[in-house]
């Protein structure tokens, strides 16, 4: 039953979205997107470097201003062969700055929530800053490449040699921007 529901829900959704107008990084307009993650980890983790989805939601505040949540997950080992899960959720506030036609240089920092789960059971809180450009594709369909750095200041395995851990990443997939508030077209 609540498969069904949810799946009912999402084609209303992808059924209404071409009657949205087409969207500029202007007040009012909603980024969705989904992505593939590579994360390479602090060296004092031990962990294998890999790749896993996530999705961002961020919402426009002013003209190229926006508050957005990132969210991805990740699955690797540590060098006992202990399983872990990576969860990092960044919210941050971004800038998008015209580079060019359908071009937007997108700057951002804010909060990181680090979670590490499967056989390890640890929540770290820090900062996030990421980099990257956002490419118009189409009207309301852009592709968006980043580079971020995630710094957590007190780790938990942070001893007399280890005072800071930092995740990288790179990050690449497709975002849909749309406006419910603007009417008329673009």
């Amino acid at each position: 039953m609540r498969r069904d529901v949810l799946r009912t829900l999402s084609w209303l959704v992808a059924l209404s979205v071409p009657a949205w107008p087409a969207a500029a990084q202007e007040r009012g307009t909603v980024e969705a997107g989904a992505y593939l993650r590579f994360t390479e980890y602090d060296n004092s983790l031990g962990f294998d470097n890999t790749v896993g989805p996530g999705g961002r939601l961020a919402v426009f505040v002013l003209r190229g201003l926006a508050i957005e949540a990132d969210l991805s997950r990740t699955s690797t080992e540590n060098p006992g062969g202990a399983s872990v899960t990576h969860t990092p959720l960044r919210v941050m506030v971004q800038y998008s700055a015209p580079t060019g036609r359908g071009v937007h240089l997108v700057v951002g920092a804010g909060y990181l929530r680090n979670r590490y789960g499967g056989d390890l059971d640890v929540t770290e809180q820090g900062l996030a800053g990421t980099i990257g450009l956002r490419v118009r594709l189409r009207d309301m369909v852009s592709l968006r490449v980043d580079a971020s750095g995630d710094y957590i200041g007190h780790p938990a395995n942070q001893d007399q040699h280890n005072v800071l851990n930092r995740n990288l990443g790179f990050q690449a997939g497709v975002s849909l921007l749309v406006n419910p508030l603007r009417r008329g077209g673009s």
